[in-house]
């Protein structure tokens, strides 16, 4: 995980942009997945709404879960379309 200032808001870390904070993967046999407004990132502008590289609100749901091929318990983040994040405990049928 990286966060770090998208100085050309192009939703891609280039050499010359500072990171903020680096976190380790997550632990083998975790998932975390996104649907298509966040698949690939997120990102928020300095007002703290959430945008696409675009300039479009971005709002989505990221899933948290430990694969298994059987039912699995599961943690939604949700982002909602002014960025501001919430959660959820969800079953999955599988991860």
């Amino acid at each position: 995980w990286l966060v770090f200032v998208d100085q050309n808001v192009n939703g891609q870390r280039d050499d010359n942009e500072p990171v903020l904070r680096r976190h380790e993967a997550l632990p083998r046999g975790w998932s975390i997945t996104g649907n298509a407004p966040v698949h690939n990132y997120v990102m928020y502008d300095p007002g703290g709404d959430s945008i696409l590289s675009s300039g479009a609100f971005q709002a989505g749901t990221l899933t948290i879960c430990q694969q298994n091929s059987g039912a699995t318990e599961a943690v939604r983040i949700i982002i909602n379309k002014v960025g501001r994040p919430r959660t959820d405990k969800a079953t999955l049928s599988s991860c």
